[in-house]
């Protein structure tokens, strides 16, 4: 049953994406043993999500029923104080060795004061996973420094 599949995408949205293997779950089991690297086909499936968004723009001309869905769903988060946890943008200084005041997405509790606090993952990132997210971080921060210098 796909409901019984639980994993985080991290970081950012798209090509810079980061599938976090190492988190997903099938029921209670793992889906990859502790140090076990994705394979081909997961890569694959990476990529079809990835590439998704870029076949819905291609069709439609944009995607925004799936960006209102995800907003309904996180206002009603909020609004009801579910402390639910979801992917969402906050500040990551700290995280996975990140240094600097970078806003990425990793699984946060909801609540109705917005982000109550980011979530530790049942697994802890793999070097791999930890490498590409600070990359990411580093690319994002190497676009925000100069603005915050001319503030």
């Amino acid at each position: 049953d796909p409901r019984n599949v639980h994993g985080y995408i991290i970081g950012e949205h798209g090509d810079s994406s980061i599938p976090v293997w190492s988190s997903v779950r099938v029921g209670a089991l793992p889906l990859l043993d502790p140090g076990q690297e994705p394979d081909d086909t997961l890569k694959a499936i990476h990529k079809a999500v990835v590439d998704s968004a870029y076949d819905v723009i291609n069709l439609k001309g944009y995607t925004n029923w799936a960006i209102g869905m995800s907003t309904a769903y996180l206002a009603k988060a909020v609004l009801n104080d579910t402390r639910t946890i979801v992917p969402v943008s906050t500040c990551v200084r700290g995280l996975y060795g990140v240094e600097d005041d970078v806003f990425l997405s990793v699984p946060c509790s909801l609540s109705s004061n917005g982000v109550q606090a980011s979530v530790e993952m049942s697994s802890p990132l793999t070097k791999d996973e930890e490498a590409i997210f600070q990359k990411c971080a580093k690319g994002i921060w190497e676009v925000q420094e100069p603005i915050w210098a001319t503030l």
